[in-house]
């Protein structure tokens, strides 16, 4: 801990020599996690105090990936259960196991399938994880994926939402969280899900997971929720440890109404992830996404007067196009007055 504290500046190799001088009883090297974790126990106990300066070097140092916390807010994603979808797109894959557009493989999907797509033990776990390898987690940017939001039913949307607000609430780094054990039930019965990854399938991923999602009234959680309950969790959120400074949902530009970003809002939210993929009509149709570029604008003109970020998903090589008609799309996106998103994903 002593060496690690003096280090000023250094790369990741040079804490890593640091680290692999020292093993523990198994003759393993000592994890950052364990380190970070030592420390603050030694700390408590008032056996080690490093002085300030010294202090500040040894948690930027043990912190891993540092860059995902660099602005002070630190990301938590997670992911609503597998649901149908109203898209018909020809790109997006059909693994059932998710929800439509994400495939299980994916370092998010397999936290949120550990956390049987929990929202509060995805939430509460995930802010454990940062915790113990040095981030921050007092402000919170809570990032929702999964499908199309917008078509949830609603109760669930509530439900979810609030599920998050109150892991944040109960969350508290000075008493020393652990991982919490998922007490809850998959929200779909795998023994009715055919060929997983979506390759051989008989039926379309909205018929098998229609089948297959596991009705409220034999689902423990009920994943229902009212506005009053809610609410009472975002105003307890204002004074908590864990704070929600920025809530982001996704949805499609067909799904965006005046109502709806009332909803949104209503929910909590700041920004919202876009399915803009293209701006060719005719790749648009070719790939079967159910709308024109046209609905994308007014969609995220929309947006804009409502005061939401806009994260704009764009996808290059889609059907139907090429390098060239991709360069002129992406200039497309930042020269239109009508687009120009605040962030992009690709």
């Amino acid at each position: 801990i002593v060496e690690i504290s003096k280090l000023e500046k250094p790369t990741q190799e040079e804490v890593l020599k640091v680290m692999q001088r020292y093993i523990d009883d198994k003759k393993k090297p000592l994890s950052k996690s364990n380190i970070l974790r030592a420390y603050n126990k030694l700390k408590d106990a008032d056996e080690v105090r490093l002085p300030k300066n010294k202090e500040k070097n040894f948690y930027r140092n043990i912190r891993k990936k540092k860059i995902r916390t660099i602005s002070g807010v630190t990301p938590v994603t997670v992911l609503t259960k597998p649901f149908p979808c109203p898209g018909q797109c020809i790109f997006c894959p059909n693994d059932v196991r998710m929800p439509k557009s994400y495939l299980a493989d994916e370092p998010g999907a397999q936290r949120a399938e550990a956390n049987k797509f929990d929202p509060y033990f995805q939430t509460y776990n995930r802010l454990v994880a940062y915790n113990n390898i040095g981030h921050p987690t007092d402000k919170v940017e809570l990032i929702v994926l999964g499908g199309t939001w917008s078509h949830y039913p609603k109760d669930y949307q509530i439900w979810f939402i609030k599920r998050c607000f109150e892991a944040m609430n109960d969350f508290d780094k000075d008493n020393e969280p652990v991982a919490m054990k998922v007490n809850t039930k998959d929200p779909i019965d795998k023994n009715l899900l055919e060929e997983i990854k979506g390759e051989a399938m008989k039926d379309t991923y909205n018929q098998v997971i229609a089948k297959a999602l596991i009705k409220k009234t034999t689902n423990e959680q009920h994943e229902t929720a009212d506005w009053d309950e809610l609410f009472k969790a975002q105003k307890k959120n204002e004074n908590a440890k864990s704070r929600c400074v920025g809530l982001v949902l996704e949805t499609r530009p067909d799904e965006i109404t005046e109502e709806e970003l009332i909803r949104i809002r209503k929910l909590g939210g700041t920004k919202i992830q876009i399915g803009i993929q293209t701006l060719d009509d005719k790749v648009l149709e070719m790939n079967k996404r159910g709308h024109d570029s046209d609905t994308t604008r007014k969609a995220i003109n929309l947006i804009r007067q409502a005061g939401f970020k806009i994260h704009a998903h764009w996808m290059p090589n889609l059907y139907g196009s090429n390098p060239e008609k991709d360069t002129k799309d992406f200039i497309k996106l930042f020269s239109d007055e009508s687009i120009k998103p605040d962030e992009i994903k690709i």
